[in-house]
């Protein structure tokens, strides 16, 4: 929304410089900060089935296993596009 577009920008802006000892920031920190200070939150549910976080580096292994395993079972009935990699 762009309330938490505004918030986003100046949630960012006031934070210090980053540096080698600095932890990332999540997405979900600067939600949970936005909650903090007063936005509403809502979420949608988008799917049942179950996802893998690929930025897990075991998760991103499994994912292209389960890709490469589906990809063959189709044996070119359709084409899959597999973007990012």
């Amino acid at each position: 929304t762009p309330a938490f577009t505004e918030f986003l920008h100046n949630y960012l802006a006031g934070l210090p410089a980053p540096t080698e000892n600095t932890t990332e920031l999540f997405v979900g920190d600067v939600i949970q900060a936005g909650i903090n200070n007063g936005l509403k939150v809502e979420g949608v549910q988008i799917s049942d089935t179950p996802f893998l976080d690929i930025g897990i580096p075991e998760n991103l292994a499994r994912a292209l296993q389960l890709f490469q395993a589906h990809s063959q079972s189709l044996c070119g009935r359709q084409r899959i596009h597999f973007f990012g990699l």
